[in-house]
């Protein structure tokens, strides 16, 4: 079911796969840990049922397609009369990084500036390109292909686009 996720290049973009990984990191930690933490709510007694309990822990998921990171908040734990264990994650805005780049959120790539490794700029042309933003390195504008990338830089001024350094 989440096996077409393959980088935080698209879940940056995609309110659909945010919502794909917080259902998968739900199922997991329920699956792994729900009877630590009922044994934990039971402890606690009944003035806690249908209250969250706060735990506000950061889950960072890689892609080992690219390597690429995007972070989720554990948000805490409710615990309803039955006994049944409710864990709450929620996205991270803008957390997503590839190799320390920061990655857009949307295709408005206005006032964006990244540097770092020339393979993580690689794949933030190539999104870029897919949103429909003119990338231009030098005069040329850049329709993809390797090139070596130090640089990236956007404006919303004119001429609209972005530039690639090399």
């Amino acid at each position: 079911m989440y096996s077409d996720i393959n980088s935080a290049h698209t879940v940056a973009k995609s309110v659909q796969q945010k919502a794909a990984i917080q259902q998968a990191l739900t199922e997991y930690f329920t699956g792994n840990i729900a009877g630590v933490l009922t044994s934990a709510a039971v402890k606690l007694g009944t003035g806690i049922v249908n209250q969250i309990l706060t735990v506000n822990m950061a889950v960072n998921v890689r892609f080992p397609n690219d390597g690429s990171t995007y972070s989720f908040m554990f948000k805490g734990v409710i615990a309803n009369l039955n006994g049944d264990i409710t864990i709450s994650f929620e996205p991270i805005i803008n957390s997503g990084r590839d190799k320390g780049v920061r990655l857009n959120e949307s295709g408005n790539y206005a006032d964006y500036r990244a540097s770092g490794p020339n393979d993580a700029l690689q794949r933030i042309l190539q999104h870029m390109i897919a949103s429909g933003v003119k990338v231009t390195i030098g005069d040329t504008i850049y329709r993809g292909g390797n090139v070596t990338v130090t640089r990236v830089i956007c404006s919303n001024e004119p001429p609209k686009g972005c530039v690639a350094a090399e």
